[in-house]
């Protein structure tokens, strides 16, 4: 992930932990949105100007384009990812 000068919020650093934690690949956008991405799943996901998580737009299989809430985003990460034992 690419480092733009500012740290990442609570919100997008627990995110992109979580995302990476079910094999996701993360990517730091220079707008400060994470977009996040394994198999035939996108997703964008945009926060306030505070860090607060805003929302995330999803494609997935089928081409949909979804908003989704946090707990949403989560559910996708964890049931189409695949947990990775922590590394020592």
């Amino acid at each position: 992930m690419a480092d733009h000068g500012l740290p990442l919020s609570h919100d997008a650093f627990y995110l992109d932990a979580t995302a990476r934690m079910f094999g996701w690949h993360v990517a730091r956008e220079t707008d400060e949105s994470l977009v996040l991405s394994l198999s035939e799943w996108t997703l964008r996901a945009l926060f306030w100007h505070d860090g607060g998580f805003r929302y995330a737009r999803a494609k997935g299989p089928g081409g949909a384009d979804v908003e989704l809430a946090l707990r949403e985003v989560l559910d996708v990460l964890e049931e189409y990812g695949s947990a990775k034992p922590p590394t020592p």
